[in-house]
């Protein structure tokens, strides 16, 4: 009997164990329900509004990532439809249809040399007919009315 009496003593050990453990646990859950019903909050009804509300709204894209997304969308147009409605889009952005586009070709300690210059409307149909997009934004040059005045690309 003598050799059962330390596995007594390690379950009598967990039984108290379990008990105080079990006491604060439940003296907290006993002081939570005897709380004043005053400081209960209730659900807002259909007809009032929620003191806060978690705003979970995708930031604003850049007018820079909006144009590198439409590019794509006109380069990957399943139908010249679609690509001509983007092309319009896009020109919105644009103070005129005519607004240069330069691409730079080479850089080399802050100096660029630039292929011939084009203007947007030519560039986005150039995109259109090659189906596909070589080019990512590098420098946008915006009027005092908020429109795109020049465009400068370079090669991804």
């Amino acid at each position: 009997m003598k050799s059962n009496q330390p596995l007594v003593y390690l379950i009598i050990l967990l039984t108290a164990s379990v008990m105080i453990f079990g006491c604060k646990s439940s003296k907290k859950v006993a002081s939570a329900t005897t709380e004043p019903a005053a400081e209960v909050k209730e659900a807002p009804t259909a007809t009032e509004k929620p003191a806060e509300t978690v705003k979970t709204t995708v930031p604003e894209r850049t007018v820079e990532q909006k144009l590198e997304g439409y590019f794509d969308e006109i380069a990957g147009a399943r139908d010249i439809n679609l690509a001509n409605r983007n092309i319009s889009e896009v020109l919105s952005y644009f103070a005129t249809k005519d607004a240069p586009v330069f691409i730079v070709f080479y850089r080399e300690g802050g100096q660029k040399d630039y292929d011939k210059p084009t203007d947007i409307a030519k560039h986005l149909n150039y995109l259109k007919d090659q189906k596909k997009n070589p080019y990512k934004i590098d420098k946008v040059i915006y009027n005092d009315q908020g429109k795109i005045e020049e465009l400068e690309l370079t090669t991804r």
